[in-house]
């Protein structure tokens, strides 16, 4: 089989009528409609096998929905993402932005600008996010980051209308609740990275006060653990109130030694030495001056505290003025701990209040109707393109049969077409 054999049924038939095909030579473009009309159930056959085609692929292909949200871009100004809308608007406006201050009024642009907040959507640190959040590269069956991020970057769309100043945000996935998902989480991720980005002065502050506190916090802990140290070691409590208590004790003590030393002379000289009640007194004087010599740090064996478990009076200014130093550090430390935690609070506020962050006109919404394949679109487009490729090869032919035979490029295919279609011959069989 060649190539003249395929064409053969195409040259004039009976069919066509003789005068338009023999006597009016010039009417070619009416031949060949004639000829398409002909040959209307080949292509009708064409067209029957693209809507066979058609059908077959939209049932195969898989079902998918789209979810959209809306959102407009927060009213502020500064920080870094206006230093980014002020370079993009600067770069948009070129020459003209430079001849007529330009520059100073893209420092001013709110940092609301569209593309910006296109360019953070679309950025790698979020869009990694996402994947991770619903582990999508599995979903997309996608091992490197690289693969995942383009197939992501297919079923999400990001456009801006730039006279509202809306944008428009849909994702395109196989599971209905997960596109609202995905979509509903670009815009936490959005809000996370404007936080991220912003350099107000609050956030700025915050930042400070914040680092201040963690210094201040160890600085206290390390001055109460010092103070507690001390107090355990020398058996303080408050010093002032200790001295009082122990000066009043020591004198109630001396008060009763007095006494009993008078007890004792005056036992003496009715009972003489060697009396029962004499040595009793005797006994309770030396006790009593035991306790006071304790008390007043006369005791030369004692070192640290006394038998009463309080430091001696003669140790007290020696020590108050350790502990005192050691207090005053501590409610220094405390005093600037509260101060900076109100003014970190004060910061958090002003803080929030000033973090940019998008306003949601629409939330992503879990979609009701598939959005792809759209079945019938792919049926019709299928049988058309089909129509017409029958339509194109049938005068593709038609033209190619009233070729001479004798032309050149029509007998170098032919003999190409031969060779390709005709087997080759097998090889002599070797001796």
């Amino acid at each position: 089989m060649n190539l003249s054999d395929i064409t053969t049924d195409l040259r004039p038939n009976s069919n066509e009528p003789s005068g338009l095909s023999s006597v009016d030579h010039r009417s070619t473009g009416l031949q060949l409609v004639w000829h398409l009309w002909c040959s209307r159930f080949r292509i009708a056959k064409f067209a029957a096998a693209g809507l066979i085609l058609g059908i077959v692929i939209a049932l195969v292909s898989p079902v998918k929905f789209e979810s959209t949200a809306r959102i407009l871009p927060p009213e502020s100004r500064g920080g870094a993402l206006g230093l980014l809308a002020s370079v993009a608007s600067g770069s948009s406006s070129g020459s003209n932005a430079s001849s007529s201050g330009g520059g100073a009024e893209a420092a001013l642009a709110p940092i609301g600008s569209g593309s910006t907040y296109i360019a953070v959507l679309r950025s790698d640190t979020v869009e990694i996010r996402i994947l991770d959040r619903f582990d999508l590269r599995t979903e997309y069956r996608e091992k490197r980051t690289v693969d995942a991020l383009e197939a992501l970057a297919k079923n999400v769309s990001v456009e801006e209308d730039r006279r509202l100043g809306v944008i428009t945000l849909k994702v395109t996935d196989r599971d209905p609740k997960r596109a609202a998902d995905i979509g509903n989480a670009f815009i936490e991720e959005l809000n996370t990275s404007l936080s991220d980005l912003d350099t107000s002065a609050a956030h700025r502050e915050r930042v400070f006060l914040e680092q201040q506190l963690k210094v201040i916090k160890q600085q206290l802990a390390d001055a109460e653990k010092s103070q507690a140290e001390f107090s355990t070691k020398n058996a303080t409590l408050d010093l002032k109130d200790q001295a009082h208590v122990e000066m009043e004790a020591a004198g109630k003590v001396n008060a009763e030694l007095v006494a009993a030393e008078a007890e004792l002379n005056s036992l003496r000289v009715v009972f003489g030495d060697k009396h029962v009640r004499v040595r009793a007194a005797e006994s309770r004087v030396a006790r009593l001056r035991q306790e006071l010599d304790a008390m007043s740090g006369a005791a030369s064996a004692s070192s640290g505290p006394s038998n009463t478990g309080f430091p001696s009076l003669r140790k007290l200014p020696g020590l108050g003025m350790s502990y005192a130093d050691l207090y005053r550090q501590t409610r220094i430390l405390e005093s600037v701990y509260e101060t900076l935690t109100k003014q970190y609070e004060l910061a958090k506020v002003q803080e929030a209040k000033e973090i940019p962050r998008v306003r949601v006109l629409d939330p992503a919404r879990v979609p009701e109707r598939k959005s792809e394949p759209k079945r019938t679109a792919i049926v019709v487009v299928s049988t058309i393109l089909a129509g017409l490729a029958g339509m194109a090869w049938i005068v593709g032919l038609w033209y190619w049969v009233r070729v001479d035979e004798s032309d050149p490029t029509k007998a170098l295919i032919l003999r190409i077409a031969g060779e390709v279609t005709q087997p080759r011959a097998s090889a002599p069989p070797q001796s």
